[in-house]
């Protein structure tokens, strides 16, 4: 399945507020069916197995799933920028571009982790109560 590009808005089809990082599959929680959405979303961005036998508990859940979700996006990133900061020291036989190649894909990887791990962050945050209005 295709993973769309993560983009901040601030309006939802409805004219209806979601925060900067909202995702932009799911629609803001003032729509009816919000919350599928949001599954559907964590599922598809979460752990590939989740989708699988045995996970069926965490479509009822959308909160633990939210909240498991923040937690995997939390690990990957820190995982990335662990692999960052190990790209610093010198590599055996490679005359740099190596190293600019992977250093451009964690910097790639690390901007889509951290669109994910806020855009969890905003349905956990939603599913447990909290609302959004637009700023003055």
């Amino acid at each position: 399945m295709p993973r769309p590009v993560i983009e901040p808005k601030r309006r939802g089809a409805t004219g209806a507020y979601v925060p900067p990082g909202w995702p932009p599959d799911v629609p803001p929680p003032a729509v009816e069916g919000w919350e599928q959405a949001a599954v559907e979303w964590l599922l598809a961005w979460g752990a590939p197995e989740w989708q699988g036998e045995g996970y069926e508990a965490l479509r009822r859940q959308p909160l633990v799933l939210a909240w498991l979700f923040c937690h995997r996006a939390e690990a990957d990133l820190k995982a990335t920028r662990t692999a960052w900061r190990e790209l610093a020291r010198p590599v055996e036989g490679d005359d740099g571009l190596l190293v600019t190649q992977h250093r451009r894909t964690l910097e790639y990887v690390g901007r889509e982790l951290r669109a994910r791990t806020l855009a969890g962050a905003l349905i956990e945050r939603t599913l447990r109560g909290e609302l959004f209005v637009t700023p003055l």
